[in-house]
């Protein structure tokens, strides 16, 4: 019988990517799309993909929204592993009720979160750079 974190990481995996979790494909620095969950073979998915936040602007105290995206993945089903310094692409839903994929890379300025204790972890993407 596995430890109660290895069954807490294979729960989080499964039970979010079934029906909630929506697809994603990565983009190593050096070309080669994953898009595919290792331990199923089914479409990669993310545990979860954040839009935006709401943040407090402090000169007017105001409430706003704005765009911060942030996808969360389980490292169970990840064959490559980004690392933190490493520009990746990640193509996800324009909205989680859209089918069409749009394309950003891993931030410059915030590294990869989460880790082993809790398999996962958390990308923050930005606008692919218009060249």
């Amino acid at each position: 019988m596995p430890n109660l974190r290895v069954r807490s990481a294979e729960d989080a995996r499964c039970l979010n990517t079934r029906d909630w979790g929506l697809p994603v494909n990565l983009i190593s620095p050096d070309g080669i799309t994953y898009n595919t969950d290792i331990i199923t073979g089914d479409q990669l998915k993310a545990l979860t993909i954040s839009y935006d936040r709401t943040t407090i602007v402090p000169e007017t105290g105001e409430d706003v929204v704005v765009p911060d995206l942030i996808v969360t993945l389980s490292r169970l089903s990840l064959e490559q592993i980004p690392q933190s310094g490493e520009f990746w692409i990640v193509e996800i839903p324009e909205s989680p009720t859209s089918d069409v994929m749009k394309k950003f890379m891993t931030s410059p300025t915030k590294a990869v979160e989460g880790g082993k204790s809790n398999e996962y972890i958390r990308l923050y993407l930005q606008e692919v750079e218009q060249v």
